[in-house]
C-alpha cells in the first residue's frame, strides 16, 4: 500500500491573507521533509544489505545474480596481491582459499588466478594454475588481461581495501563478481557471506576442509 501524507486541515482552509497562505506552505513542507527523513530513503532495487554487506547489481536484482552465479560451473578466483607479498595479501589469500575450498567441494572448476601488482598498484604479471592442482604458469600482462576479459568462467575478482567505502561490497557486472572491503580484515567476511548466500553447505564444506587441514598437519 502507497504511503499516503495528509495535510493537516488548518493548512488546506482558505486563507484571506497572502502572509498566512505562504507560512502555511513553509509549514507543510516542513512536514513533509521531515516525514519523509522520519521513513527513510530505501535503496535502489539493485542494492540490497547482507550482514553489513552492500550487494550490488549492474543488470538485475542482486538476488537474480546470486543465484545464477551459484548456478555456474566455472569460475577464475582472482586476488590482486603484491611481489613482494604484504601482511595484508595474507587476507586476500585467505579469501581466495574461502572460494576455492567451497566452491570446489560442490563439484565446480575452479581455476586460481593471482594478479601481481607493484607497489603502485600496477600489474606486473599473473600467476594461474589453469585449474590443476601442480600447475603454475606465469602470465604477462597481455595474456593475463586477455584470460579476464574472455568468456566461459565467472571472474571472481578480489580487490584490496578501498578506503572510500563505507562498508564492504561485492558488486556483479555481467560475468563478472568484483569484492572489496572498506578494510582489509573485513575481506573474508564478505568473502564468507557471499558463498553462504550462494551455497547452503558453505560452512559445513570450510568445516570438514579445516577439520582435513587439521589432521594432515
Amino acid at each position: 500500500m502507497p504511503f499516503i501524507f495528509l495535510l493537516p486541515r488548518v493548512l488546506i482552509m482558505d486563507f484571506k491573507s497572502r502572509k498566512l497562505q505562504i507560512y502555511a506552505i513553509l509549514i507543510a513542507a516542513a512536514v513533509i521533509f521531515a516525514t519523509i527523513a522520519f521513513i527513510g530513503v530505501e535503496p535502489p532495487a539493485n542494492t540490497v544489505v547482507v550482514e553489513n554487506i552492500e550487494f550490488v547489481s549492474a543488470q538485475s536484482s542482486p538476488i537474480s545474480a546470486v543465484r545464477q552465479l551459484a548456478g555456474s560451473e566455472s569460475f577464475i578466483i582472482s586476488a590482486q596481491v603484491h611481489d613482494p607479498v604484504t601482511g595484508a595479501d595474507t587476507l586476500l589469500f585467505n579469501s581466495a582459499a574461502l572460494f576455492i575450498v567451497v566452491l570446489s567441494g560442490n563439484e565446480k572448476n575452479v581455476i586460481q588466478l593471482f594478479r601481481i601488482v607493484d607497489q603502485q598498484g600496477n600489474l606486473s604479471y599473473c600467476l594461474t594454475n589453469h585449474g590443476e592442482l601442480t600447475t603454475e604458469e606465469r602470465l604477462s600482462v597481455e595474456e593475463c588481461n586477455s584470460l579476464l576479459a574472455g568468456d566461459g568462467p565467472v571472474k571472481i575478482l578480489i580487490n584490496p581495501a578501498n578506503s572510500s567505502l563505507s562498508q564492504p561490497r561485492i558488486s556483479f557486472s555481467g560475468d563478472s563478481v568484483t569484492i572489496e572491503a572498506d578494510k582489509v580484515e573485513s575481506t573474508s567476511n564478505a568473502a564468507f557471506t557471499l558463498l553462504k548466500t550462494m551455497f547452503s553447505n558453505a560452512e559445513e564444506v570450510i568445516s570438514k576442509s579445516n577439520a582435513i587441514t587439521s589432521q594432515l598437519g
